[in-house]
């Protein structure tokens, strides 16, 4: 009789044993699986965010080249301009016309 009961305890000591093995097993699982999963959201974030900022940074480029075409065409209007009243000057006076010629042959040498 006592080595039934011994045996009756050592078998549910047995399977109380591998049961909590089970659940260890079971939670190391379920927390290598919650890491990796961290770490491919993680991933994601970190791309989602270079992707930001590389957008960002294209608008500050892009607003950039606009000002900067805005600002050529406005030079363009103004030595178009300048161009057109020097002409219209060598034009009515050839002294401006003859300095004019001397300044291009300056520059051409």
């Amino acid at each position: 009789h006592d080595f039934l009961e011994e045996f009756s305890k050592t078998k549910a000591n047995l399977r109380m044993a591998d049961e909590r093995q089970q659940l260890l097993t079971s939670v190391r699982e379920d927390i290598v699986e919650h890491r990796s999963a961290s770490r491919a959201t993680d991933a994601l974030l970190r791309e989602r965010n270079a992707v930001h900022a590389t957008d960002r940074a294209l608008d500050g480029l892009l607003e950039h080249a606009a000002e900067t075409k805005a600002a050529l065409s406005l030079q363009r209007g103004i030595f178009g301009g300048v161009g057109s009243k020097l002409q219209q000057l060598s034009a009515v006076a050839p002294q401006i016309n003859a300095l004019l010629g001397r300044i291009s042959r300056k520059r051409s040498r």
